[in-house]
């Protein structure tokens, strides 16, 4: 064989294609490393279940219902500064990563109901991505830290 022939196989050789002395990646799309990136990264961490794709590979991370009530929703991954923080958010947020990428993302806390669903020791990295948010449309439920504060207390 000759530098650079393709090695011709089928499923009954159990082979692979291949090929010899050929860059192969300069006829693929420009952003395949950051498409590897962002797919190992989701990989590595184990959420195949946050990422959301178009057929125009633009990748999104699922954020339905996290920061208003009742919408479907999700954030982008639109540059290798987002694919930064989405792995840092993960390496700190562990299996609330996705979720903290959104925030951080955004600037926004999720809604105060959304809080149940996250592990308590990740409260403080929520907290930090923005403001307090005010109970209303959208966000009907308080913080559940703040709950516990501003309950009444029954007097005997």
């Amino acid at each position: 064989m000759c530098p650079g022939d393709w090695i011709i196989s089928g499923p009954a050789t159990g082979k692979y294609y291949a090929v010899k002395d050929t860059d192969f990646r300069k006829d693929f799309d420009p952003r395949i490393e950051t498409i590897q990136r962002i797919l190992r990264l989701i990989a590595e961490h184990d959420c195949h279940n946050t990422l959301f794709w178009r057929s125009d590979l633009k990748f999104y991370i699922n954020c339905n219902d996290a920061f208003c009530w009742a919408t479907s929703d999700a954030e982008p991954i639109e540059s290798e500064a987002d694919i930064d923080l989405l792995q840092k958010s993960m390496e700190e947020g562990g299996d609330d990563g996705p979720l903290l990428y959104c925030a951080r993302r955004r600037g926004m806390r999720p809604q105060g109901a959304m809080y149940t669903y996250l592990e308590p020791e990740h409260w403080p990295l929520f907290d930090a991505c923005g403001p307090k948010r005010e109970v209303g449309f959208g966000n009907p439920a308080q913080h559940p830290g703040d709950q516990a504060s501003s309950t009444p207390v029954l007097e005997s």
